[in-house]
């Protein structure tokens, strides 16, 4: 009932959809701005273990952040096999900061900038809030990301590569470790 919950909403929405954040066909943001343009933005990751999943089966997670007037970002990446977990990573770091530079024109504020996601996005979720954005780009600031939550997320994940879970995602031991 997702999908239609989110295609009924995404009806009714203001909706920015499709924002490219990079040249990639799935480097794409769906945008559900709230009334107050200095709003709060959560940043959303969906799950699928990396190698399944788009932003428009979440689009009806949004209604009540934005009914309560926090604005929301629904963010597509690249899927494994096509990348590596580890290509994620700075693919999300991408999106996220290109939200922080876009958050006035989008209509919410950069300074009140949170992630989450489940599953996957519960990894991705971690690996942000744990990111030097200044060593990314001198113009970011260090708390870029002011809180998040990581729901259902997989953090350690040394044990994926002895599941069937490894066939897509093709993880070795150095990249489990430097992912988890």
């Amino acid at each position: 009932d997702w999908v239609k919950r989110s295609e009924n909403y995404r009806i009714h929405a203001k909706i920015q959809p499709d924002l490219p954040y990079g040249p990639g066909e799935r480097e794409r943001i769906d945008f559900f701005p709230a009334e107050n343009t200095d709003s709060p933005i959560l940043i959303y990751f969906h799950g699928g273990y990396w190698q399944r999943g788009d932003k428009s089966v979440y689009s009806f997670l949004a209604e009540p952040f934005v009914n309560n007037g926090v604005s929301v970002a629904l963010v597509n990446y690249d899927l494994c096999p096509s990348v590596r977990i580890s290509e994620i990573t700075p693919q999300t770091q991408r999106a996220v900061s290109w939200i922080w530079q876009n958050a006035s024109k989008l209509g919410g504020s950069q300074d009140k900038i949170y992630v989450t996601g489940h599953s996957a996005g519960g990894h991705i979720t971690a690996m942000l809030m744990a990111t030097d954005w200044p060593s990314l780009s001198p113009d970011l600031p260090l708390d870029l990301v002011k809180g998040g939550i990581p729901v259902s997320g997989l953090f350690d994940l040394e044990p994926l590569r002895y599941s069937t879970i490894n066939d897509g995602v093709r993880m070795d031991s150095p990249e489990a470790s430097s992912e988890s």
